[in-house]
C-alpha cells in the first residue's frame, strides 16, 4: 500500500499511453459517445500527472485556498492516503460510463463533474491563489472543457438525454462526488494523520505560485 501511495501519480503517464496504444489499434469501431468517453477517460490520468507529477503542488491548492484549511494543512482536510483514494477511485466511474455507453446520464455524470474540474481550477483556485494558473488548469481547460460540451452537444442533437436523463445525469454527478471525493476526505481527515503532503509537493507549489501570482495570496 505504501509503495502504491507514493507513486500512483507516476504511472498516471503509462496508463494514457496505454489507452493510447489500445485506441490506435482497436479504437477504430468505436462510435462517437464511446469515443469523447474515451477521449474524458484518457484525459484523467494526464489531468492527475498535471496536479500531482509536473508540475505538481496540486493538494497544497486544495487544501491551502480551495478548503482554506488553517493550521496543520498538509494533514487535513486531505492528506496524502486519502488524495490516493480520491484521484484512484475516480476511474471506477470512468470505466463504468466506457463500457456501458447506452447509459447516457452515467457518461453525462462524468463529464459534469470534468466541468467542475475547470470550474474549479479555471476561476476558484486561481481566484483563491491570486494566480492566473494552477497545476491541473491545463488539461482541465484545454481538454475535460471541450470533450464535455461536445458530449452534450452530441446527446442534445441525437435526442438520446429526456428531462430524465438529465434528472439522472445530476443525481448521478453528485453521488460521483459523494462517493470518490467527500466520503474519502472526510473518512481520512485526521489532524495528526502520518501521510501529510511530501514536502516536494509544497516546493513545487512555490514555484507554480511564484511564476504565476498576480498579487497577495490571502
Amino acid at each position: 500500500m505504501a509503495f502504491l501511495r507514493n507513486n500512483w501519480y507516476r504511472f498516471t503517464i503509462v496508463a494514457f499511453v496505454a489507452m493510447g496504444y489500445w485506441t490506435l489499434f482497436w479504437g477504430g469501431s468505436l462510435d462517437t459517445i464511446q469515443k469523447l468517453l474515451l477521449a474524458s477517460f484518457m484525459t484523467l490520468p494526464l489531468h492527475q500527472f498535471e496536479e500531482y507529477q509536473f508540475p505538481g503542488g496540486g493538494p497544497v491548492v486544495i487544501n491551502r485556498y480551495f478548503c482554506h484549511a488553517e493550521g496543520n494543512w498538509r494533514h487535513h482536510p486531505g492528506n496524502w492516503n486519502s488524495t490516493m483514494v480520491v484521484n484512484l477511485s475516480a476511474y471506477v466511474f470512468c470505466i463504468l460510463a466506457l463500457a456501458f455507453p447506452q447509459l447516457m446520464w452515467l457518461g453525462m455524470a462524468t463529464m459534469l463533474f470534468s466541468l467542475y474540474q475547470v470550474l474549479g481550477h479555471g476561476i476558484q483556485m486561481n481566484r483563491a491563489m491570486r494566480t492566473w494558473y494552477n497545476p491541473g488548469m491545463a488539461t482541465a481547460i484545454a481538454l475535460f472543457q471541450p470533450i464535455s460540451i461536445a458530449y452534450m452537444m452530441v446527446a442534445a442533437d441525437s435526442g438520446l438525454m429526456d428531462g430524465w436523463g438529465w434528472l439522472f445525469a445530476v443525481l448521478a454527478f453528485l453521488a460521483i462526488a459523494l462517493i470518490s471525493v467527500v466520503i474519502p476526505v472526510q473518512s481520512l481527515n485526521d489532524e495528526d494523520s502520518p501521510y501529510d503532503v511530501p514536502e516536494w509537493q509544497v516546493e513545487q507549489h512555490e514555484k507554480v505560485k511564484a511564476h504565476t501570482s498576480l498579487g497577495h495570496a490571502e
